[in-house]
């Protein structure tokens, strides 16, 4: 799979507050592309397992991180399995993702650092079919 954000076409953000004046705030996007590869195993019928991995590029410029975006560049790389009983499926996942260093040293809204980190995620659902 493979997404492309236009992120570029976003040049700044305007933030009208009833007790407070209007702000702008210059964004400067990027375009990004998201590489993602994963397949499927099914030993049996009734079992499947899957692995993946994924490349997440970060579409906002360094001197304006914003905290609800992807602040750097990012891979993540999950297995999980999917076992069926009746009418119900139960999945067990984990993801492992890695953020790239991304020192920063213009920030207009003052986060100033550096930036990478570890991201753990695991998943536990249970559906059932009626």
């Amino acid at each position: 799979n493979f997404d492309w954000t236009n992120w570029n076409l976003l040049d700044d953000v305007v933030r009208d507050y009833d007790t407070l004046a209007t702000t702008t705030q210059p964004i400067n996007g990027e375009s990004a592309h998201d590489y993602r590869i994963g397949f499927e195993y099914r030993p049996l019928e009734r079992t499947h397992f899957r692995a993946g991995y994924s490349y997440q590029e970060a579409g906002w410029p360094q001197e304006t991180i914003l905290p609800t975006e992807l602040d750097h560049n990012l891979h993540a790389m999950a297995v999980g399995v999917s076992q069926y009983f009746w009418k119900m499926r139960m999945d067990l996942g984990y993801e492992l993702s890695l953020a790239v260093n991304r020192h920063v040293t213009d920030s207009i809204v003052g986060f100033n650092g550096d930036y990478d980190g570890i991201r753990h995620i695991a998943l536990v659902n249970a559906a059932f079919t009626f």
